[in-house]
């Protein structure tokens, strides 16, 4: 079947991050808002944002999905969705005045089979309203088979919707309907002091999640390789720091970042005194 008005596809940043994303929406006909408004099928990978700074307002016709990398990620035909290697900073801000939102770091809903892996999210959320589900990774996690690993969460959460759920990893966190596979969540660590997700929907779903090895972790741990990798407990093993990742204090505030793959080298200046002849060498 085709599906309209998403992204399908694959797309590979590389390893290059985008900087200072801004978008200001007060559109009250959009209902999903993201570097990817709209994502159905494919894999999304190795691409950084940057600095993002995402604000959606004003009234909506329905639910709306703002995240800072993809508004709503949903599997939609038999290819599967994977979003993997990323990782953003920034804000993102939400006050929608009449329907619900979900707002999430990476993904504002994570939806029908699609995947969240080795990823991470230091981008701060607030939410006002009327409804707000907001979480540091996904804002609402439901539907069968849903999955989020591997991912760490750095970012503040809060919101003062008169409705809706808070949590440092997911805002709300729904379950399935009998003879599909769980929605889990696995290997995912945060640094805030709030709960994981800020609810599981038991009454109209059976209870077909797992949450396993989560647990709140000090920003230290995810800013040194030795510590990443040692920490008990922790997922980092699974994590690429050779071809994948690195950590640089310099850089990113010592959190990790993507590598670059065949990256020119950085030029050198080279000053050399004394003096020589036309054709010869120096030592």
């Amino acid at each position: 079947a085709a599906y309209t008005g998403g992204f399908q596809g694959s797309y590979d940043g590389g390893g290059y991050a985008i900087f200072n994303l801004k978008i200001d929406d007060n559109n009250n006909n959009r209902s999903y808002v993201g570097f990817f408004n709209k994502v159905y099928a494919g894999t999304i990978q190795n691409l950084s944002i940057l600095n993002a700074s995402i604000n959606k307002s004003g009234t909506a016709g329905g639910v709306v999905d703002v995240g800072v990398l993809v508004g709503t990620a949903l599997k939609m035909t038999a290819v599967s969705l994977i979003i993997k290697n990323t990782y953003t900073t920034g804000s993102v801000s939400t006050a929608i005045t009449d329907k619900s939102v979900n707002s999430g770091g990476i993904v504002g809903q994570l939806a029908t089979m699609a995947q969240l892996s080795f990823s991470y999210s230091r981008v701060a959320i607030t939410a006002s309203g009327f409804g707000a589900n907001a979480g540091g990774l996904v804002g609402y996690l439901t539907a069968a088979g849903s999955t989020i690993s591997n991912c760490f969460a750095a970012g503040a959460v809060s919101s003062t919707a008169t409705y809706g759920q808070v949590g440092e990893v997911v805002g709300y966190l729904s379950g399935t309907t009998s003879g599909n596979p769980p929605t889990t969540i696995s290997n995912v660590h945060y640094t805030g002091n709030g709960p994981v997700y800020g609810l599981i929907n038991s009454t109209s779903f059976l209870q077909t999640w797992s949450v396993t090895n989560t647990q709140h972790l000090a920003d230290t741990v995810f800013k040194d390789a030795a510590n990443f990798q040692t920490t008990p407990g922790y997922f980092s093993p699974e994590w690429d720091f050779t071809t994948v990742w690195k950590i640089d204090s310099a850089q990113n505030d010592g959190f990790p970042i993507l590598r670059i793959p065949n990256a020119a080298p950085t030029a050198t200046s080279v000053t050399i005194t004394g003096t020589a002849t036309v054709g010869q060498n120096l030592t």
